[in-house]
């Protein structure tokens, strides 16, 4: 029993190494296909990255969940998750794995309430400085980009809680099996 409990624990290593490469490799993937579906749609012109980069937002967006996390008392929570996702460090108890998978969750629910936010304020704005159709679209680029950027946030997100669920019910079935 301890020898396939043993080789059982070897190829459980195996596969959390394997993990964190498919993982870094799927956001690689994602982002060279987003690349090469703006290239198919514009053209070998680069110039059209700079569309999708509206700074005030991006920073609102991403810094947002940092009030948060601190106020809840779950930013070392946040920060460890990384680590225990990635599999570089073994959790010390169940708990850390859920205060982790806590945290990670309250991110992603702030994140994406920031952005539904700021695009709604960002709509108002754009209701307000309306004058003629021709800068209807240059008034609705920083309204999707908001949202764009919050379900980016969320899409990396979703792995690292997915990972800490599954770290969760590992440790829960070794706790069974050794009781």
């Amino acid at each position: 029993m301890k020898l396939l409990w043993n080789k059982y624990a070897k190829r459980k290593a195996d596969f959390r190494q394997k993990g964190e490469e498919m993982y870094l490799l799927s956001v690689l993937a994602v982002f060279v296909l987003f690349l090469l579906y703006c290239i198919w749609v514009v053209g070998f012109q680069f110039h059209f990255l700079f569309w999708f980069v509206d700074l005030p937002a991006l920073t609102v967006v991403l810094i947002s969940p940092v009030p948060f996390l601190m106020l809840s008392g779950l930013w070392g929570d946040f920060v460890r998750a990384f680590r225990l996702a990635g599999k570089r460090k073994e959790a010390e108890s169940l708990m850390e794995l859920k205060r982790a998978k806590e945290a990670i969750k309250l991110a992603k629910n702030t994140v994406l309430g920031f952005a539904a936010f700021l695009a709604f304020v960002q709509g108002l704005l754009a209701l307000h400085l309306f004058d003629d159709f021709h800068s209807l679209g240059y008034l609705l680029v920083p309204i999707a980009l908001s949202m764009v950027y919050g379900m980016a946030a969320v899409l990396v997100l979703q792995p690292l809680q997915a990972a800490l669920e599954l770290r969760i019910l590992e440790l829960e079935e070794g706790s069974v099996k050794n009781n």
